[in-house]
């Protein structure tokens, strides 16, 4: 399994000034189970997360499941070493695409 780290799509996209869509299958969301690992939202409303927490608060075995799903998949998919060197492998890889003389701002 892919190990996952910081920078995220969403901040190279911000970097290149991009917009995103569907940002869920991307990155972290395209690899968490919706029931197993969390909760996945659609499209996020007010809505559609009070829902969720409906759910949540009717099924304590859902709550149980989701909480050891998400420690296993946290355990196997993310660690704080593997997020630094991927922060400090973007912002290197942001410094050696500055055109010359745009460090001296």
């Amino acid at each position: 399994m892919r190990r996952h780290g910081t920078p995220d799509p969403a901040s190279q996209a911000n970097a290149l000034r991009l917009r995103l869509r569907d940002e869920r299958r991307r990155n972290i969301g395209a690899e968490l189970r919706d029931g197993e690992d969390a909760l996945l939202l659609e499209d996020g409303t007010s809505l559609e997360i009070a829902s969720r927490i409906e759910q949540l608060l009717d099924d304590p075995s859902l709550v149980r499941r989701l909480g050891l799903g998400a420690r296993r998949f946290a355990l196997a998919n993310l660690s704080w070493k593997d997020n630094a060197a991927a922060l400090a492998s973007f912002y290197r890889g942001l410094l050696a695409a500055q055109p010359v003389g745009a460090g001296a701002l």
